[in-house]
């Protein structure tokens, strides 16, 4: 449709920033630990 936004568009992205911010503050050992090895 003309003038229609994609779905994506439409989605704050603030939100996901300031979720993603608080799970670092509390899980970065381990977000780390788990990475880590990875790449190994």
């Amino acid at each position: 449709a003309i003038g229609r936004r994609d779905w994506s568009a439409r989605l704050p992205y603030g939100p996901y920033i300031s979720l993603a911010a608080v799970i670092w503050i509390f899980f970065r050992e381990e977000i780390l630990a788990a990475w880590l090895p990875l790449g190994q």
